[in-house]
């Protein structure tokens, strides 16, 4: 029983968290990997290696949450890899905004 009612607080916990820090204008990684054509893969990868982080990721269930201003940031991303930069070009580039980076492609 007490293992129960500890699960039914957690649970509650956890939604309202959720609906007081989500709010209207944030996305869970489905929506943004659709919104940006992104696969949810590649989201997790950059995220892994520090190129795009989400805004919020919940203790509990480990969903990844993102800023509706994230969208152009990945899109960016996107655009930048198309050129043809790798992964550490386009970090070094989102980090210092060097335009040599660019320049040398």
């Amino acid at each position: 029983m007490l293992i129960y009612l500890y699960q039914k607080e957690r649970d509650k916990y956890c939604f309202l968290r959720k609906f007081i820090l989500r709010g209207d204008d944030m996305y869970k990684i489905k929506e943004i990997s659709m919104l940006s054509n992104t696969a949810q893969a590649t989201l997790r990868y950059y995220d892994e290696i520090g190129l795009f982080k989400p805004s919020y990721v919940d203790f509990y269930s480990g969903y990844r949450y993102y800023e509706e201003e994230q969208i152009n940031i990945i899109k960016k991303i996107n655009k930048l890899k198309a050129i043809g930069l790798s992964l550490e070009e386009i970090k070094e580039y989102m980090e210092t905004k060097n335009a040599k980076i660019l320049m040398d492609k």
